[in-house]
């Protein structure tokens, strides 16, 4: 991945015995402090069965950044949402919205646009600089980088240790795409979690 990088010394393997020492380019030290929190197994594989690196093993080289987190009605995220982006004083061309499905980035889209930001699906996004905020799904936005991203997630379980089945599965697959997400900025995150 991009965003760490491997040292070992010559004949050692990636065991427990000889660990791999990770650095973490991506993510600044207060972005990368909040994503090591979310329990999702803290490996980072961009949900493309891929091998991942572990979050808790890396050290960021990049000091400061913001994280911020909301607990939010989806009512009032419609305000929220354009009211944190304008309060971030970033610039909106490194930016990005990432939330879990087709239809919430649609909805997230036409939110912005009625609040006057330009904006750009990331869908029709090729990594080529845009004064348009990126909106789109955790699958669309694995493998990219942004200076900003605005997370949208459904509130996690209280109790995720004690689910069964279907149940446990899905609060798994929220957290692992909650991770991927949380790790695509650099400077600034904002993660809303929503209930109702």
């Amino acid at each position: 991945m991009g965003n760490s990088r491997s040292t070992r010394a010559a004949g050692d393997s990636p065991t427990r015995e000889s660990p791999w020492l990770h650095t973490n380019y991506r993510n600044r030290e207060a972005i990368l402090r909040y994503i090591k929190r979310i329990e999702a197994g803290n490996t980072v594989d961009d949900l493309d069965g891929g091998p991942g690196f572990v979050l808790r093993d890396s050290d960021a080289t990049l000091s400061d950044g913001t994280a911020v987190e909301r607990r939010l009605s989806r009512k009032d995220l419609d305000t929220e949402l354009p009211r944190a982006i304008t309060e971030s004083g970033l610039p909106i061309s490194d930016m990005a919205v990432i939330v879990h499905s087709n239809k919430e980035a649609e909805h997230y889209q036409r939110v912005l646009e009625r609040s006057g930001f330009p904006t750009l699906s990331l869908e029709k996004y090729d990594g080529t600089q845009f004064d348009a905020i990126k909106v789109g799904t955790v699958h669309r936005a694995k493998g990219m980088d942004f200076a900003a991203v605005f997370h949208i997630a459904d509130e996690p379980p209280a109790n995720s240790t004690q689910l069964t089945g279907a149940a446990r599965d899905r609060a798994e697959l929220l957290a692992r795409q909650t991770l991927v997400a949380t790790s695509r900025p650099r400077d600034y995150l904002w993660v809303a979690y929503v209930s109702g």
